[in-house]
């Protein structure tokens, strides 16, 4: 396929995916906390030797997992505890750090892991102030892959100079471990690359090996981020994880402009996705698209185009 890519450099396609990779796993003793017993049992029943990515709790409904890129319903039946004792461990039983995460939408656990919450909104002016009864988690757990960039590499960095690139996806397709990726690649060619991990789950907390010339900043908004972590670090490369706002593709256009490349993540089941008037002046400044695909697995490569 490289070889095909390189007779043509506009375009090439791909088939392959993560799971061809050597994987990392993630901690699973620390994943386990969060369940009981008998709940545990039956989400290691579900995983097999695959690694798990994602835990799906509604309360009433059979618990569903996905692994290796296949989603499975094992016998449980969530109730309002299993759904409490994940928040209870994964907020160390704290009812702020509960409430403060519910309002976000999500919470953050060890190595990366993020916990998606929903259930009854309260609000006071049109203003969510908290979300009770919660009756639905998402736990994503981040897998990463070793080398995962290395067959696109002639793509994103040409004799050396690395390229403006997008990663499109559908959500559960890839994106934020090719991100990772990525990343890890460009430090080790001696590019100083800042990352923001907003939801902690490029680095994991640090679970993750991202170079030795990358620099993390946990937590921060894109925002906040963008006006005064880029100027302050003086990168060759920043990464960010999914761009929705039309802000904030403005602001990557203005690093862009300004020498730094950019590495970004984007929700989209094609790379014409970069071409929506929200993310128009972006697009104009990228220069490699590289698209995936959750089928027939997540982490399916399907296309690497270079639009400059």
């Amino acid at each position: 396929m490289l070889a095909v890519f390189l007779r043509n450099p506009a375009v090439a396609f791909f088939c392959w995916n993560f799971w061809d990779k050597p994987l990392i796993n993630y901690d699973m003793d620390e994943l386990r906390k969060l369940f009981f017993d008998d709940v545990w049992e039956e989400i290691v029943k579900c995983a097999k030797s695959f690694p798990l990515s994602e835990i799906r709790i509604r309360v009433g409904k059979r618990i569903r997992c996905a692994a290796g890129g296949k989603f499975v319903y094992v016998s449980k039946i969530a109730s309002e505890k299993d759904v409490s004792r994940v928040l209870d461990v994964a907020t160390g039983y704290s009812a702020y750090s509960a409430s403060d995460a519910a309002l976000k939408g999500y919470l953050h656990y060890y190595g990366g892991v993020r916990i998606g919450i929903t259930g009854e909104g309260v609000t006071d002016g049109g203003k969510l102030m908290n979300v009770k009864s919660v009756s639905s988690l998402c736990i994503r757990i981040p897998t990463d892959a070793a080398g995962v960039f290395e067959k696109l590499a002639c793509s994103v960095f040409s004799c050396g100079a690395v390229k403006n690139t997008a990663i499109v996806s559908p959500p559960f397709g890839g994106k934020t471990t090719m991100l990772r990726s990525m990343v890890r690649f460009a430090s080790k060619t001696g590019a100083n690359v800042l990352v923001l991990d907003e939801r902690y789950e490029l680095s994991g907390s640090g679970a993750f090996d991202l170079g030795e010339n990358t620099d993390v900043m946990l937590g921060a908004s894109k925002s906040v981020f963008f006006e005064n972590v880029v100027r302050s670090m003086n990168p060759d490369v920043i990464a960010v994880d999914e761009i929705y706002a039309e802000r904030e593709a403005e602001e990557l256009v203005k690093i862009a402009n300004s020498g730094i490349k950019i590495f970004y993540t984007v929700h989209g089941d094609s790379l014409e996705r970069l071409e929506l008037s929200d993310a128009k002046k972006l697009f104009d400044v990228t220069e490699v698209g590289i698209l995936l695909a959750k089928n027939p697995s997540p982490g399916t490569v399907k296309e690497v185009k270079r639009f400059a």
